[in-house]
């Protein structure tokens, strides 16, 4: 017993050990370094799962006494208390109750194609007034035109056999759309997906709302072009930033909030979960026989003309394997 008792031990103490320094290791490299080589950029876009597990182990090293472990596990628990503290102390801004708000919800449906009724009613219970959609199938579309052109008579959708399975977007809105565009960056890579611009008429207010959906940056597919996620992410700001006026972008972005495409958005755009929102904010993957969610890949962002109000992940996502974002947008200045 007690040779069993040295080895879980001596095998804790290298366990440990290893942990510690590959975080300290993964933050010195990321001041340091190009963060868009490869290997490293996926490990810093996963340094939110990383470090998490240091919320157990460094109370446990100090349980355990092991002083010195403990104080090696110190920088993993300081990024995840600094990075992601804020978002468990909750609060919300005080808005008028007089002021317009716009309720959001961002969906990736997975290009589902059958049984849809959980679509249709996942869009009901949020009530809200705009839904924008990633990998909107066919079969989605025509669901969505025939059962709540109603509720929502205004939409733009784009999916059929002209646009590549997973790269259909789609905007249905309950105030009129003034304008639509949908492309793909495929002077890039034949494997991007699809954005859209829209342009909302808010009760007199032009309100411009972007759907993105970059590729995912850590796909094998990319091969040598692991930086077309960044060029789509300079496509989508070069887009947003060439109108005037209230500006929202949505979309499943592949990335955390650990990726520089990440910083470089919300230099100019508030993301509304970190403002508004409560815990993580996990929205992938949302997979009924997986129910543990660990990324953060979807967001609501807006511009200096909104406040967020309110901001959650959505409970119910049906066939999708992303769960929906919700929010709520106070426009407080239409300038």
């Amino acid at each position: 017993m007690s040779q069993v008792r040295r080895f879980s031990s001596k095998l804790f103490t290298v366990l440990m050990v290893i942990y510690g320094l590959s975080i300290v290791l993964i933050l010195a490299l990321r001041l340091t370094v190009n963060n868009d080589l490869p290997p490293l950029g996926i490990a810093i876009g996963l340094l939110h799962v990383l470090v998490i597990p240091s919320l157990v182990l460094l109370p446990l090293c100090l349980l355990l006494r092991r002083w010195r472990l403990a104080l090696l596990l110190v920088p993993a628990l300081l990024t995840l208390l600094l990075s992601y503290g804020q978002l468990f102390i909750g609060g919300a801004p005080n808005v008028s109750a007089d002021v317009p708000r716009l309720r959001v919800l961002t969906f990736n449906i997975h290009n589902e194609v059958e049984d849809l009724d959980w679509l249709v009613d996942i869009i009901r219970d949020s009530d809200a007034d705009v839904i924008a959609m990633q990998e909107l199938s066919l079969q989605a579309s025509e669901r969505l035109a025939n059962d709540l052109s109603g509720e929502y008579p205004h939409q733009a959708l784009h999916a059929g056999l002209d646009i590549p399975r997973f790269a259909g977007n789609g905007v249905i809105s309950r105030f009129p759309i003034l304008a639509d565009e949908y492309w793909r960056n495929i002077e890039m890579t034949q494997y991007t997906l699809g954005h859209q611009r829209v342009a909302l008429d808010f009760n007199g207010t032009t309100v411009t709302l972007l759907n993105s959906h970059p590729y995912a940056s850590w796909s094998p597919e990319w091969g040598s072009h692991f930086d077309a996620h960044t060029l789509e992410v300079n496509v989508l700001l070069e887009r947003a930033n060439e109108v005037d006026g209230p500006v929202i972008i949505v979309g499943d972005f592949n990335m955390t909030d650990q990726f520089e495409e990440y910083g470089r958005i919300t230099q100019r755009y508030t993301d509304t979960f970190r403002e508004v929102g409560s815990g993580f904010g996990f929205t992938f993957p949302s997979l009924r026989l997986l129910p543990l969610k660990v990324f953060r890949l979807d967001y609501i962002f807006h511009s200096a003309e909104f406040v967020g109000v309110a901001a959650r992940v959505w409970l119910e996502s049906g066939n999708a394997d992303h769960s929906p974002l919700y929010a709520e947008l106070a426009l407080v200045s239409a300038e």
